[in-house]
């Protein structure tokens, strides 16, 4: 299965996490992107999201759309060939 890691915290908690979620998806033999990494400071201005959650930063949206293109991508490389 492919997968991507991304996530949204404060300092280094978010990079930290995708390295242990890393370690656990191999053991699931999940199959990760490897780039582009996404680690979101949303504690950092400009505001990250609005008041409901959503994520509203231009630039965050851009790089989220790249990570998902880049999975989509990988997703279609580990199919099988008929």
């Amino acid at each position: 299965k492919a997968a991507a890691i991304v996530s949204a915290g404060g300092g280094f908690g978010g990079a930290r996490s995708h390295y242990h979620l890393r370690q656990v998806g191999v053991f699931l033999d999940l199959h990760f992107v490897n780039k582009p990494e996404f680690y979101l400071n949303a504690f950092q201005p400009p505001a990250k999201f609005d008041s409901d959650g959503n994520l509203i930063d231009e630039d965050s949206k851009e790089r989220m759309k790249q990570v998902l293109l880049s999975l989509q991508a990988f997703t279609l490389r580990l199919q099988p060939k008929n």
